[in-house]
C-alpha cells in the first residue's frame, strides 16, 4: 500500500535525486547551451551589424533580432557527439556537420553562420564530456583491488 504525499510546507527542501554519473553530464549540457546560445547569437549580430556598416545590408536591419533557443539546440547536438558510442561518434558528427553546413554553403545568411557556429562550439566542448580519472584500486596487491577475508 503507497504512502499518501506529504503537502510542502513553505521552507521546506525539495531534494531530486539522480542516476551516478548524471550530474557532470547534466552541468555539460547546461553550460554547452550558454555557450552555444549567446556564442552564436554575439556571432550572428556581429555579422549583421558588420554588413550594415560595410553597406551589404540595408540599414533596416538594425531591428533583426536573432535569439531563440535553435542555436542552444544546435550546440547541445553538437556536443551529444561525445556521448555517441565510438563506432557512432564520427558518421554522427559527420551527419551534424553536414546538416548544419549544407544551408551555410547553399546561400549563407546569419542565421546559417548563427548556426555552424552553434555547432563549433558544442564541438569545442569537449572537455567538459570527458570522464573524471577512476579512484586507483584500494589494494595493490591483489589484480582486483579487492582483498577477500581469510
Amino acid at each position: 500500500m503507497r504512502r499518501p504525499l506529504r503537502k510542502a510546507t513553505p521552507g521546506t527542501r525539495v531534494r531530486f535525486r539522480t542516476a551516478p554519473g548524471t550530474r557532470p553530464w547534466l552541468a555539460a549540457l547546461l553550460v554547452t547551451t550558454v555557450a552555444a546560445h549567446v556564442g552564436a547569437t554575439l556571432v550572428s549580430e556581429g555579422i549583421v551589424s558588420w554588413a550594415i556598416h560595410t553597406g551589404r545590408a540595408h540599414e533596416a536591419a538594425t531591428h533583426t533580432l536573432d535569439v531563440g533557443v535553435s542555436y542552444a539546440f544546435a550546440g547541445v547536438v553538437a556536443v551529444l557527439t561525445y556521448r555517441m558510442a565510438a563506432q557512432w561518434r564520427y558518421p554522427y558528427g559527420g551527419a551534424v556537420l553536414i546538416f548544419y553546413g549544407i544551408p551555410l554553403i547553399a546561400g549563407p545568411g546569419f542565421t546559417d553562420i548563427g548556426h555552424f557556429t552553434a555547432v563549433l562550439i558544442g564541438l569545442a566542448c569537449y572537455p567538459l564530456t570527458r570522464a573524471r580519472p577512476r579512484t586507483p584500486n584500494l589494494d595493490t596487491g591483489t589484480k582486483r583491488g579487492v582483498r577477500t577475508p581469510s
